[in-house]
């Protein structure tokens, strides 16, 4: 069995927003089981007090596969529906992901048309006040102008409003 371990790198466990996330985002996945959003197997501490999580191992990501140019419908509409499957359940609990992007869609083959697809990396995610109070998260306030997700795949409304894209 392999496994994926995320580690907070040190310099981020310093910024209490950083580290918050970081906690945030192992127990949104702790509380959540879902086959299209990465698999929480684990979390700790390590010397030096630096947290992690242990997740599922995706071998691929969908970023590799649109980058070697052979994009497909089947594929397409594979993937596109776990992703969809997995953003329903997130919507449901009160969360929206606010990185959706081809590098946080894993994959457990090499064949976009045939492996199971799942999101990762909620680390941007928004809570919403009562999901917070129900999995025992951290509130984290986004300073009014600050923008978040990667700048090349966010949804206009995240460049316009981004403290209240829902």
């Amino acid at each position: 069995l392999y496994v994926a371990v995320k580690v907070l790198d040190p310099v981020w466990t310093r910024n209490d927003e950083l580290r918050a996330r970081f906690a945030n985002e192992v127990e949104m996945l702790r509380t959540m089981s879902h086959p299209h959003i990465v698999s929480f197997l684990g979390a700790g501490v390590l010397a030096g007090d630096l947290p992690f999580v242990i997740l599922e191992w995706m071998p691929f990501h969908l970023a590799k596969f649109l980058a070697s140019g052979k994009p497909l419908l089947g594929a397409t509409v594979h993937v596109g529906v776990q992703i969809a499957r997995a953003l329903v359940v997130l919507h449901r609990r009160g969360i929206v992901h606010r990185d959706i992007k081809a590098g946080n869609v894993l994959l457990d083959g090499a064949d976009p048309e045939k492996a199971r697809v799942c999101l990762a990396d909620l680390g941007l995610a928004k809570v919403s006040p009562s999901e917070r109070h129900n999995a025992a998260m951290t509130h984290v306030s986004t300073g009014g102008a600050a923008l978040l997700g990667t700048w090349d795949t966010m949804s206009p409304e995240q460049w316009i409003k981004s403290k209240t894209v829902d």
